[in-house]
């Protein structure tokens, strides 16, 4: 099975429901609970990319000569995934490498606090057009984007505020002379 199939075969289905459990069940318990789905994502992907024979994981996976990176981190990392595509194709003899980040409109749902700073489709496709003429292998850009219809409390709560946790702000005190 190729890797477009296997993510639209309801990743984010199940990702947004354990992550629609998780939250409920930190609420009931008074504390805030996850913020994100990425980490219920990362950890679906992983499953779902090993039962169809990917080995790898942490979003970096290989099978026979294909490569691929489905990537959620930070923008700053945007060329370190390109430079490990490099090195798939060119040091480790994968002939098909692929890069895939979720769209803007995805990671605002993702991951609603930090959708900005992450690494998302249109960026990399900015970052390869900066590049045309030096990328000098085959390279496909895939977009994550959610395929499968969630049940309504989950599309409810993933449309409601998601703050951040509460801090508790640091001592400001001066030093004593004790």
């Amino acid at each position: 099975m190729d890797v477009a199939a296997i993510l639209q075969e309801g990743i984010w289905r199940q990702a947004a429901v354990e992550f629609s459990k998780e939250k409920t069940k930190a609420t009931r318990a008074g504390k805030v609970g996850p913020q994100g789905v990425q980490p219920f994502l990362n950890r679906t992907i992983d499953e779902r990319m090993e039962q169809n024979d990917w080995k790898g994981s942490q979003g970096r996976y290989r099978k026979e000569d294909a490569w691929v990176r489905i990537t959620f981190r930070h923008q700053m990392s945007l060329e370190a995934d390109l430079l490990d595509a490099l090195y798939e194709n060119k040091r480790q003899g994968a002939s098909q490498t692929a890069i895939v980040a979720a769209s803007n409109d995805f990671l605002k749902v993702i991951s609603p606090n930090d959708w900005r700073a992450l690494c998302s489709n249109e960026k990399l496709a900015a970052a390869c057009r900066r590049m045309e003429g030096c990328l000098d292998f085959p390279l496909f850009i895939g977009r994550l984007e959610p395929f499968s219809d969630l049940p309504k409390d989950v599309t409810a709560m993933l449309a409601s505020q998601r703050p951040r946790g509460r801090t508790v702000p640091a001592h400001r005190g001066g030093l004593s002379e004790e």
